[in-house]
């Protein structure tokens, strides 16, 4: 696999479920407005924008926070991205919010690992995808 990037690439990740695999290998990660997830994900935490949401922190994909966390065992997967860092498209989701609501959680005690969050605002292909 050969992948030019401009500037310095780097690895994120990405969960998603294994069904979702054959779509992903054809057409890439692609942005959409997140649901209301067992309360801690919604639209507003992209104040409605479409994005594709990554961590730095590959640890934290299974969190215990989340309600299916057996679910997540058997039927997702983690994605390795690569992206640069450069990317226009890519943000640290607690800079790209700057909003005074985001101001005030403390992401030091989120059981998400929020300060490992990003969020890409475009089409990642799957050439940038290493998948299981």
């Amino acid at each position: 696999m050969s992948i030019f990037f401009h500037g310095t690439p780097t690895v994120l990740y990405h969960v998603t479920p294994k069904v979702r695999l054959p779509r992903i290998r054809r057409e890439g990660l692609k942005p959409h407005v997140p649901g209301k997830v067992w309360g801690k994900a919604n639209p507003n935490m992209t104040n409605g924008k479409r994005v594709v949401w990554l961590t730095a922190d590959p640890t934290e994909w299974m969190h215990s926070a989340h309600h299916l966390k057996g679910w997540r065992n058997r039927n997702t997967t983690l994605l390795a991205v690569t992206v640069s860092w450069r990317d226009e498209r890519l943000h640290h989701y607690l800079s790209w919010r700057g909003d005074k609501k985001c101001k005030e959680i403390d992401p030091w005690n989120c059981p998400n690992r929020m300060l490992a969050w990003f969020v890409y605002r475009g089409t990642i292909r799957a050439e940038q995808i290493v998948f299981p």
